[in-house]
């Protein structure tokens, strides 16, 4: 899957958004882009997929991912509401015992 940013018009914008989400957070701009993470929330499987609502059980609403980060020690899912438009993204460790990473091409 190519990368992209929803929301983002064309190629340019996706790269731009996803910076500044970056900025946002202060996480350091890396070549890595997340498609989709599982991880379990609650001890309920979650999928967070770029350009889709978070898939299982949480209070996210149904507004779709536009972007994920990683700082290292955190996966960042930022929705509009969380994350993009704010600084409270949805929060998943990067060590959590059911945690499965997809990436763009």
């Amino acid at each position: 899957m190519k990368f992209f940013v929803y929301g983002a018009k064309d190629d340019l914008s996706s790269e731009n958004l996803y910076i500044n989400i970056s900025k946002l957070h202060g996480i350091p701009v890396t070549n890595e882009r997340i498609f989709r993470i599982h991880f379990k929330q609650n001890s309920h499987k979650m999928i967070a997929e770029v350009g889709k609502p978070i898939e299982g059980k949480f209070n996210a609403g149904r507004e779709p991912v536009w972007t994920i980060l990683n700082n290292g020690t955190m996966y960042f899912i930022c929705t509009a509401d969380r994350g993009v438009f704010n600084k409270n993204p949805i929060l998943v460790g990067i060590n959590e015992p059911y945690l499965y990473v997809e990436y763009f091409d």
